[in-house]
């Protein structure tokens, strides 16, 4: 082995000790591998699980067959909230590999990605409880779409949930934009309450299904931009943008690559927030080399009738992308 790896470049070193799978808690749901085949839809859907079921072999990667026992794909299907607190301990959240699922299920729930939208969901519920003065099962059972839409509003993605934030002013207004790359590209995919690419059937195969974000027309030339037209006055002190980071394409902090490499083409790098004065527009934000997808706008309260994002540079792709557009105060 040592003459084999002697021109190895190591890549990565573990820095936990991952245990595949350990003893889990008992909630008011067990979530089972029919749950994830079927898809099921609960009403109390807090993420998404979209690792395969994978249950290895008990000799791994020394089984003379296969390494593993069951191995089967699955399509995005929902976290139920109630696999994440514990069913006789009433005030015991749990977020990771001993959720309240089935060992086959764990094939899917114990996968990093997963578990931290776990972690999301359990310290956004645990907010929740401090505010009601309530208990993990007073969630699901009086305070669910309060919790979903908070979710949504910190860049979760819940399937068969959209955006229907009371207090978000941009659901009401009339957006428009400078170009757009083709007719499913439209700035009306700014407030459709989505912030990845997904079908009606919530599937997410980049590529395959809508973008559901606004694309300038990749041969306009910069700056290129959206706006949304209240219709009237209204007060506003917070912007929330969700940008095109490009979810397809694994980046990796590394020092093989430059700092160009590990920035997203996709992204805007600068660009302005805008606000309608009467006469003309005026910037209440102004962003320079940007790579992030989410990025939160608060500055003092202020009457205007239209916002605008003023994209003036990319990473590098011809079009300007975003997803959401959410005003607030």
């Amino acid at each position: 082995l040592a003459e084999k790896a002697k021109h190895y470049q190591l890549k990565y070193i573990p820095v936990t000790n991952a245990k595949r799978e350990t003893r889990r808690l008992v909630g008011d749901h067990i979530l089972v591998q029919q749950d994830l085949q079927q898809r099921r839809v609960f009403e109390d859907r807090v993420g998404y699980f979209v690792w395969k079921l994978d249950v290895h072999h008990p000799l791994g990667i020394f089984s003379d067959e296969s390494p593993y026992d069951y191995e089967n794909n699955i399509s995005p299907a929902a976290i139920p909230f109630r696999i994440l607190y514990v069913k006789n301990i009433p005030n015991l959240f749990m977020a990771g590999r001993h959720v309240s699922v089935s060992a086959v299920a764990l094939g899917s729930a114990r996968v990093q990605g997963t578990t931290g939208m776990m972690g999301q969901v359990v310290g956004t519920a645990a907010a929740l409880c401090v505010k009601e003065r309530c208990l993990p099962r007073d969630v699901y059972e009086s305070h669910m779409p309060v919790l979903q839409q908070q979710l949504l509003k910190d860049d979760l993605t819940i399937v068969h949930l959209r955006n229907e934030d009371p207090d978000d002013l941009a659901l009401l207004a009339t957006v428009s934009a400078s170009s757009q790359a083709s007719r499913l590209d439209g700035p009306e995919n700014v407030i459709n309450g989505l912030t990845r690419p997904l079908d009606e059937n919530q599937e997410m195969w980049i590529g395959r299904v809508p973008n559901n974000m606004w694309i300038s027309d990749p041969t306009a030339e910069m700056p290129q931009w959206v706006a949304l037209d209240f219709g009237r006055a209204e007060t506003v002190n917070a912007v929330y943008l969700t940008f095109d980071t490009n979810l397809k394409t694994k980046r990796y902090i590394s020092w093989e690559q430059t700092l160009a490499e590990r920035m997203p083409p996709e992204c805007a790098k600068n660009y302005q927030v805008q606000v309608w004065d009467g006469t003309g527009w005026s910037s209440v934000a102004s962003v320079e080399n940007n790579y992030q997808r989410r990025r939160i706008h608060r500055f003092d309260s202020l009457k205007t009738s239209k916002i605008r994002i003023l994209v003036t540079a990319t990473n590098g792709d011809a079009s300007a992308r975003l997803y959401e557009v959410r005003a607030y105060n």
